[in-house]
This record gives C-alpha cells, structure tokens and sequence, in this order.
C-alpha cells in the first residue's frame, strides 16, 4: 500500500503517482508510517483506557496531570511520547509499555 500526501489517500502499488518509477523505490510516507508506530500504539491504548473508563480528554488530562490539548496530541499519535510520558501514563493509570529497541526496529508490546 502506498500513501498519497497531497491528497491524503492510499493507492495500491499499481497507481502511482505519475513521474514515480518501480522498483527499489521507497513508498512515499512508509518512512513516516515507520517512524509513528509507537506513537500511534500509545494513542491506542490512552483512546481505549478513556473510552472503557468513560472518560473525557479533560477528566483524563487530569488524571495525568496534563492539558486536554495534550491528551488530544497524545491520542492523534503524530510523534512519539517521550520516556517520562510513558512512565506518567504507567503510573497514574495502570498501563504498562515494553519497548524493544534494534537496530532496524522499535516495537511496543504490552
């Protein structure tokens, strides 16, 4: 599956874009989709506790101590939270995050 910024929509390797060759090519946004998934694992988890616990982002957000914008921000997924935001997540509710750093990998597992 390939990614289509400018019009925000996927495409299937047999409709690139025009001026896109084959082959070694990466597709555009796999970097980008690579470098999110932590972030876009938290979001998961933090929009799940919220949801199950019926909560809003404001009763979260002071749950944790945070803005709702940020529990907004978190719940979107666009960058990774840093270690201390994991650890404030872990501590006040509950959640645990294993991440395993490679070379080529960063995975989070429950």
């Amino acid at each position: 599956m390939w990614w289509r910024k400018d019009r925000h929509e996927a495409f299937g390797p047999d409709q690139r874009r025009a001026g896109e060759g084959g082959g070694a090519q990466e597709p555009c946004g796999a970097r980008e989709w690579d470098r999110t998934t932590v972030a876009r694992e938290v979001a998961q988890r933090v929009v799940r506790y919220r949801v199950e616990h019926h909560l809003s982002q404001t009763e979260l957000g002071g749950r944790l101590g945070v803005s709702q914008p940020y529990v907004a921000k978190l719940e979107r997924g666009d960058q990774a939270p840093s270690l201390a935001t994991l650890a404030r997540l872990a501590q006040r509710l509950g959640l645990e995050f294993h991440i395993d750093v490679t070379p080529t990998t960063v995975r989070l597992s429950a």
